[in-house]
């Protein structure tokens, strides 16, 4: 199944949870993302404050964060939404959040 933002449909979505089909980025996605990378290092080197990027977040936004710390900052962001409560989700219902948040 190839992500490119437009064309996944529910089908697509039912088969890639249940591990039937592989997904696979377009070159058009691909290229979108190193832009937005790009982008992302541009903002970090020539600090400019952006918030999420190098400020803290909610009633931390006015804070900037340091250059040397902007790795840990995105990886506790990360650890931070790892976290929930109640039933673990299905390998099937986790494959295919995933696929749709891809997909964007």
């Amino acid at each position: 199944i190839n992500i490119d933002g437009n064309s996944l449909d529910m089908d697509s979505l039912i088969l890639l949870g249940k591990g039937e089909v592989k997904l696979m980025l377009t070159l058009e996605t691909i290229n979108k993302l190193k832009a937005t990378r790009a982008t992302v290092e541009e903002i970090v080197d020539k600090g400019i404050v952006r918030y999420g990027i190098n400020t803290g977040f909610g009633l931390l936004s006015k804070v900037l964060i340091e250059k040397e710390k902007l790795v840990e900052l995105q990886y506790n962001v990360i650890r931070s939404h790892c976290a929930g409560i109640g039933e673990t989700l299905s390998q099937e219902a986790t494959r295919r959040m995933l696929a749709l948040r891809i997909n964007v």
